[in-house]
């Protein structure tokens, strides 16, 4: 884009404005702060005398759009989540007490539990529903090319469950606000003859905080990466399922072609 264009993108989006705004003082540029003028006329005197070539202009229009959908300012209805649940409580389930079959597909000792609190947020969240929850990988069946899920590895039970969820809301909030309000979520993992024994779930939840929020671009690059290694769901469930826990071995993967 040119000069003008960019100005114009610039100068309808306030968010980009003040991004904008944000990275000329940031920056220190003495050539933009000692203009009386203000807003996008103060940006068009700065980049009239940097002479930014369109390549340059288009890259850091980028940069402004990117950086605002990181900022608070940002909010959507449609949040994906991946969830990195790295920490237990309770046993960890023993190979030696796995069937064969749920060693081939170690799902089948999994389910997940959505702890959805809002009220951990502030009162903007109170009326803030989830009206649907897409799965879009169940984190548990292993991935080569994202290097997460279980195996059994040297006769062990190895890697965290990390699911990739798509919300739907009622009404758009703060994308990291909305994390937070899910952080509690759960994998459970217990095998049918732990089971059997009167043995407790293991839980699997996120307590470092390396749950994140994903952008569009990030979830076509892991949607295609799902695809092509048959890991894809894309199943959709109500909240009230996904709260009182969903078997992933029965509920998703079957459900999943």
């Amino acid at each position: 884009m040119n000069l003008s264009e960019f100005i114009e993108k610039v100068r309808d989006n306030s968010d980009l404005q003040n991004a904008l705004d944000e990275l000329v003082i940031d920056a220190k540029l003495q050539e933009a702060t000692e203009l009386n003028n203000s807003g996008a006329e103060k940006q068009a005197n700065y980049l009239i005398g940097f002479s930014p070539s369109e390549e340059e202009l288009d890259r850091l229009y980028k940069n402004l759009v990117e950086g605002v959908a990181d900022c608070d300012s940002f909010v959507s209805d449609e949040i994906v989540v991946w969830f990195r649940m790295e920490n237990g409580e309770g046993e960890w389930p023993l190979v030696k007490n796995m069937s064969d079959q749920e060693i081939e597909n170690i799902a089948r000792i999994c389910s997940f539990k959505l702890a959805y609190d809002p009220y951990a947020i502030d009162s903007d969240f109170e009326d803030v529903e989830i009206l649907s929850c897409e799965v879009l990988y169940d984190g548990i069946t292993f991935s080569e090319e994202l290097q997460v899920g279980l195996r059994v590895k040297n006769d062990e039970l190895v890697g965290s469950p990390a699911p990739i969820i798509k919300f739907k809301l009622s009404k758009p909030v703060a994308p990291e606000e909305f994390l937070r309000s899910v952080w509690n979520s759960s994998v459970r993992l217990l095998t049918k003859a732990s089971a059997s024994l009167g043995h407790e779930e293991c839980y699997t939840g996120d307590e470092d905080g390396n749950s994140s929020v994903l952008d569009v671009e990030e979830v076509d690059n892991i949607v295609l990466a799902l695809k092509e290694a048959h890991l894809f769901v894309g199943k959709t469930f109500g909240f009230d399922q996904m709260s009182d826990g969903i078997s992933i071995g029965s509920d998703w993967l079957e459900l999943k072609s």
